[in-house]
């Protein structure tokens, strides 16, 4: 249709105001594609300080496990250097006492060195305890330190490695009762195994019968088992 044409159908000021309209229509849809550009660019840069932190975070863990690991193998391996060396001295000793029971005038010998053989008996056994101590301190770091792990994974949406995470935790140490209701979670909702959920939830309330939580538990449990 012509301008003459539209002149004739629509008066002039009409015909103006709305070419006014269908201008400032389009000057707001480019503004809020602009905004709506601009949020979403800041979300991406607000969201990276957390990946990070996240990632630096996950470094840190395995680093402490690894040097868990090497402490570990390092006390392992002095403890049976001593063993062998303790039993190479009492051979020594009994070849030595054999020898010497068999000679006169060394009764006196003979018993200075029984009494030091004890107190190298001694030693050794109080080595042996502060080892095992050493052992179960480190054992409890450890199952914690994949505790962490299991929470971090969970937090950053990565269910499997949670799961991977907080089973080790347990298969240190069973009796830990956050890391059975973690579990019992994760496998309700990321794996939709409710028998799994179920055994695990139960060995929460079990390990920890005085849980602020255990209606909500017991609950949970009722609706997975129907």
């Amino acid at each position: 249709m012509t301008p003459k044409i539209l002149n004739k159908v629509i008066p002039g000021g009409l015909l103006i105001a709305g070419m006014l309209f269908i201008a400032f229509c389009s000057d707001g849809q480019a503004n809020e594609q602009s905004a709506a550009g601009q949020t979403g660019q800041a979300d991406v840069k607000a969201a990276e300080p957390a990946g990070k932190s996240f990632i630096a975070e996950i470094t840190e863990l395995k680093t402490k496990n690894a040097q868990l690991e090497k402490s570990l193998a390092e006390a392992k391996n002095y403890n049976i250097q001593l063993e062998a060396k303790s039993k190479e001295l009492h051979l020594k000793c009994t070849d030595l006492e054999q020898e010497l029971k068999n000679s006169s005038g060394l009764g006196k010998a003979v018993d200075n060195l029984n009494r030091e053989r004890q107190i190298l008996k001694d030693a050794n056994r109080q080595l042996k305890e502060d080892l095992k101590k050493e052992k179960t301190e480190n054992t409890k770091e450890k199952a914690e330190l994949y505790q962490q792990l299991g929470t971090a994974y969970t937090k950053a949406g990565l269910f499997s490695l949670g799961i991977d995470a907080y089973n080790k935790a347990l298969s240190i140490n069973p009796r830990n009762a956050e890391a059975h209701y973690n579990l019992g979670l994760l496998y309700r909702h990321s794996k939709n195994n409710s028998r799994k959920a179920i055994q695990h939830l139960k060995k929460y309330l079990q390990l920890n019968p005085d849980a602020s939580n255990r209606k909500d538990v017991e609950y949970i449990i009722k609706m997975l088992a129907e």
